[in-house]
Formats: structure tokens, C-alpha cells, sequence
């Protein structure tokens, strides 16, 4: 469900520009390309690996550790949008922040070893 305050689906910032990826030209074939079509995958991908190591693991959960893993020392831009300025999270310029995949890791596993999962 999307939330009120902020209705976007977007809730992560991830590599998005001039990304390297595989293309459906050929078997080798690749291009460098930009957009939400190339940092979807690299949030979809580490809730995946969350998933895959501890698949009891709830789906908010994952949510919940990316969250409050995401990177927020971003650069502000100065930007306010809906009263919230982009260096207050969640905003509308970096949502909840930049996924940071070993921080996410880490978490999970902390709270594999305490028992909290």
C-alpha cells in the first residue's frame, strides 16, 4: 500500500546511471544504459539475497532492515518538496536513501544471531 505522506512507490535511492548490464541483442552483448529500469534490479536483487539466506525472513522485514540500513549521508541539493527538505527521511528527492547492501547484510545477520527473526 502506498502511504499517505509520501505516495510514491519509489523508496530507495540505487545505482541508476550508466549502469553495465547484459543486452537481448546477443549472448555477449552489453550496454550501458540509465533509469529505473537499471536501479530496480539492485534493490529487487538484495531483498532477493536477504530472502535466499534466511527465507523465513518476513517481507516487511526486508523492507524494514533496508530501510533503516539505506545510506543517508547524500548530498542535499536544497530541494523541499511536500515541506520536507531532502536532508529529512524520508523525502522526495532520496526517499529513504541509498540501498547499501552490506549494511542490510550485517543487519540480517545480527538479528539472525540474536534470535529475532
Amino acid at each position: 500500500p502506498r502511504s499517505t505522506l509520501f505516495p510514491y512507490t519509489t523508496l530507495f535511492r540505487s545505482p541508476g546511471v550508466n549502469v553495465r548490464s547484459a543486452w537481448a541483442t546477443a549472448d555477449n552483448a552489453y550496454n550501458t544504459i540509465s533509469g529505473t529500469s537499471m536501479a530496480t534490479p539492485h534493490v529487487a536483487g538484495l531483498a532477493a539475497l536477504l530472502r535466499a539466506h534466511s527465507p523465513n525472513v518476513t517481507h516487511a522485514r526486508v523492507k524494514a532492515i533496508l530501510q533503516d540500513t539505506a545510506d543517508r549521508n547524500l548530498p542535499s541539493v536544497g530541494q523541499v518538496c511536500g515541506g520536507v527538505p531532502d536532508n529529512q527521511f524520508p523525502n522526495y528527492q532520496y526517499r529513504y536513501g541509498r540501498v547499501n547492501a552490506l549494511r542490510a547484510a550485517n543487519a540480517l545477520l545480527q538479528l539472525q544471531a540474536n534470535n529475532q527473526l
